[in-house]
């Protein structure tokens, strides 16, 4: 492929105007031509350098506008540039990694875009894996600060407000020993599972998020669809939860009925 179509394909890709045909090709190209990879990482920089410029505030030093609102006007464009830089580093390593990620199950798998000034970190089991945004059975991913958000393989979606800590487990499981979560699950996703240390939260085709906190007991709360949620203390209940419906664990390990609150996630 000449300098200039490559160019042109690349561009295409950045503005979301790349078609499957042409996607394929260009993968193909960065996978064999090194020359092709180290353009496509210039375009990659050049592009967040001007997204970061274009995002710092004038007055540095002053929020004018409390971060939680910065982050849903800025979530979908910003994750996306995000998600654009990773694939680069994906596409990279593909040389190199074909071989160990073609026998992972898809469902088994997520892929994680971070807000503008999210600090986090990422462990694996599989030291194949370090430096990219991608999750497979085992992973924990730690939010000190910021935003993230999930796509796992099943097609479930999920949105993490920091301070967060979770673990990818095997079969539509994630646990969430920390944060605040909301979950969105796609058709066909049913069962998907969300486990923290007081609750098991098993989604029936739904909107839900789940509070899990050190200090406070967990909550469920419903805003399409039903849940299943089952304490996992014990003396266990369990109580299916409807939209509009919410659920906060109590101190007998009971669940007590609460005001539903989506001001508390972000989706």
């Amino acid at each position: 492929m000449k300098r200039r179509e490559l160019e042109h394909q690349i561009q295409d890709l950045l503005d979301g105007n790349l078609d499957v045909s042409q996607l394929d090709a260009l993968q193909y190209e960065l996978r064999t031509n090194s020359e092709a990879r180290e353009i496509y990482r210039d375009f990659i920089h050049l592009q967040n350098a001007m997204q970061m410029n274009a995002t710092v505030p004038a007055a540095v030093g002053k929020a004018l506008i409390p971060i939680d609102r910065v982050v849903r006007r800025q979530r979908v464009k910003a994750l996306r540039l995000t998600a654009l830089a990773s694939a680069a580093v994906l596409l990279v390593g593909l040389v190199t990694l074909a071989l160990l990620t073609v026998r992972v199950k898809p469902s088994e798998q997520a892929v994680f875009r971070v807000a503008p000034g999210t600090q986090y970190s990422v462990s694996h089991t599989k030291e194949a894996l370090e430096g990219g945004m991608q999750l497979e059975v085992g992973s924990r991913l730690q939010l000190q600060q910021g935003t993230v958000e999930l796509l796992f393989g099943n097609g479930v979606k999920s949105v993490v407000m920091a301070p967060a800590d979770m673990i990818l487990l095997k079969g539509n499981h994630l646990q969430l020993n920390k944060g605040r979560a909301w979950f969105e699950v796609s058709q066909g996703a049913e069962g998907f599972t969300v486990l923290t240390k007081e609750l098991k939260v098993v989604d029936l085709g739904t909107q839900f998020g789940v509070l899990a906190d050190h200090v406070k007991y967990d909550e469920v709360h419903v805003f399409k669809g039903k849940v299943q949620v089952e304490t996992l203390k014990e003396g266990a209940e369990a109580e299916i939860i409807k939209a509009g419906e919410a659920r906060k664990l109590e101190a007998l390990n009971a669940l007590l009925a609460v005001d539903v609150e989506p001001e508390k996630f972000i989706e």
